[in-house]
This record gives C-alpha cells, structure tokens and sequence, in this order.
C-alpha cells in the first residue's frame, strides 16, 4: 500500500504540473490582453486547483496501482507473496484501504472544495471587473475606461503606480458636456472607495466638438479625472460554482447532472480499484508496462461514457441514474477481472499417476 502511495502522490503531482501549466499560459495570455489584472494570475491559478484535482485523483490513483503493482509482478515480487499464502483477495482489500482514504479527499474536494474555489473566483473576477479600469492599464496600449466612456494610453509605467506620458479621450454621456482630449507628461493612479483617481501633471486639454469651431484649450499642472468603479452585475454562477448542498431537490436537469457528476468521480475512485489490480497482474517475462496500453483504453472508455452521460442528462435524454448505469458495467467487468485472476490462482496442477513397474531380474 506505502509503494502505491507513493507512485500516487508522484503521478498526481506530475499531472497537476502539466495541466497547471497549461491552464497558466490560458491565464497568463488573458493578463496580457487586459482581461485580468496582472497581480491575479497567482490567485486565478491557485483557485483553478481544486477543479483540475477532481480530474486527476482518479487517473493518478489508477495509475499508481498499474505501475506499482506492475512491478511487484514483473519482478516475481508478488509470485512470493502469494507462495506465503497472500492472495489476490487480500491484494485488493490492501489496496482498498488507500481507495477509501483517496475517496474521502476526494469527495471533500468534490463536494465542498471545488465549487467553493470556482466561487471565489468569479468573485475575485467580480471585483477586478467593477475595480476602475486602469487595474488592467498595459504599456503601450489603448484601454477603455469603465464608467466614464473614454479611453486611457499609458506609454509606461515607473515604480508603483506613477505614469508617463498618459493620453486620454472622454466622450461624456451628459447632455451640454463636450468631448475632450488630454495629454500629460506624467500621472499618478490612486484608488478610493468611489473609484480611481488618475492625477496628471504638466499637460494639456482640447475640448470641443467635432465639426464646429468651438474648441477649448488649456494647459495645467495639476488635473484629476474620476473614474467612476463599474457597476458589475453579478455573474450568474455556473452550476460548478454553486454549493452542493443548493442542488439538492431541485428539479432541473443541469442541477442533477452536476450533482450526479460530484457524486461519481470520488466513486469511481473505488470502482476502478476492482478493474486496477486485475489489469495490473502481467507474466514477469512480458515487463511491467505489459497491460498499460489496454488498461488506460479501458479507463478512457469509462471515463468518457461517464462524460456522456452527464452531458445527456443535461440534456434531458436519458433520466439522472443514467450515470449510474455506466458505473454497474464497469463495476461489473471488474469483478470478473478479479474473479478471473483468483480462478487462475485456485487452479492446482494435476498429479499424474507413476506407472507401476514390475522389477527385473537385474534388481532382483
């Protein structure tokens, strides 16, 4: 049980960092095009784990069994243990102990810890959003401004949140209020609780209205725009953000999929326990990786019955236990993996009978 914990814990480690790393170049490129501030990127990414582990602890788990397991075979390892009398039963109930632990972590996880982080993120998202625009200002780029109809260039920024050269355009909504243009060397950003104060310094402003000759031109030292905070409507979450315990009793089909879903994976954490150990047992001649290849088919076979299943319960095409049905079969397979693996190890070789010989003449 310590070798297949180990090669889990390697495994799930190995996968996350993958994954995560993918998921970092989706966020990181949303940072760079303004979508997000750039100090959320960390923050985005660490509430995108939880999500990512309810995938990878079953994978991992089932893996770690194959190639654990694996090399106490290929290595006769196992062919000594059952000579002293340990069976494939007490194979599996040993490696039952770590699925059932693996299916509590899973489950909180599942139930509680990956919706209460896809929560906080559109939170966090929230909060960027109706934060003044210049949260998400890039070097070099034009940004429009939220709340006041305008866009704002900053050429660059120095320590802190000091600018130069800062160009910004503001088209007001108000009636007998004229465009405007304003350029400064430089300019600071200050945020308050009624949004975000950009103060400019040594410029200039051109007011007026295209088409007419009336045009307003000032130059001044010190100059302060408002930018107004967004009034962001709360998203409406998704159903893998909202709590468990809310899709209870609700008789929607999107609700009940999602919570079938939560239910499954950690389940299947025990379920594909039955088909692991089974597929894990290979002839010491043909090595450890013998059975990987049709060991992950199988996997990746029920793994994507159970995506289906899920999506056409979303549909309405087949009623919520239909994720279940998919769980019986390959519960079932593995079972008679298991049992077919103790028939073999039941089977005694047959004694053949010595032939009696009469003695010759020489023995005599």
């Amino acid at each position: 049980m310590l070798e297949t914990f180990k090669s889990q814990v390697g495994i799930l480690f190995v996968l996350i960092l993958i994954f995560v790393s993918q998921k970092f170049i989706t966020i990181l490129a949303q940072a760079i095009n303004g979508v997000i501030p750039a100090d959320l990127v960390l923050t985005v990414l660490y509430l995108n784990l939880p999500t990512l582990g309810t995938l990878m602890l079953p994978i991992s788990f089932y893996l770690a069994i194959l190639f654990a397991h694996g090399r106490l075979h290929s290595e006769s390892e196992m062919v000594a243990l059952t000579s002293c009398g340990y069976s494939p039963n007490k194979v599996l109930k040993a490696t039952l102990v770590l699925s059932l632990l693996t299916f509590a972590f899973a489950s909180f996880n599942s139930l509680y810890l990956a919706p209460s982080a896809e929560d906080e993120m559109m939170s966090v998202i929230e909060k960027a959003e109706s934060n003044a625009g210049t949260a998400t200002l890039i070097e070099g780029r034009f940004h429009k401004t939220s709340g006041n109809g305008g866009v704002v260039y900053v050429e660059k920024y120095l320590e802190g949140k000091n600018l130069v050269n800062v160009f910004a355009a503001h088209w007001p909504e108000e009636e007998g209020m004229s465009p405007s243009v304003i350029t400064a060397q430089t300019g600071h950003v200050e945020d308050k609780k009624d949004g975000t104060w950009l103060t400019l310094k040594d410029g200039q402003r051109f007011a007026g209205i295209v088409g007419k000759n009336e045009f307003e031109n000032s130059q001044f030292s010190t100059y302060q725009v408002h930018i107004l905070n967004a009034a962001v409507e709360s998203k409406k979450r998704g159903v893998d953000a909202l709590p468990t315990l809310q899709l209870l009793g609700v008789e929607n089909t999107r609700y009940q999929a999602e919570l079938q879903w939560r239910i499954a994976i950690p389940v299947s954490i025990l379920l594909i326990t039955f088909m692991a150990v089974p597929m894990a047992k290979v002839n010491p001649r043909q090595g450890r990786y013998a059975k990987l290849l049709p060991a992950l088919a199988l996997y990746l076979t029920f793994f994507l019955l159970l995506s289906a299943s899920k999506s056409l319960i979303e549909d309405g095409a087949i009623p919520y236990f239909g994720i279940w049905a998919v769980q019986i079969i390959f519960f079932m397979i593995g079972v008679m993996l298991h049992l077919q693996t103790i028939g073999k190890f039941n089977v005694k070789p047959k004694k053949e009978k010595l032939k009696k010989t009469k003695p010759s003449k020489v023995d005599k």
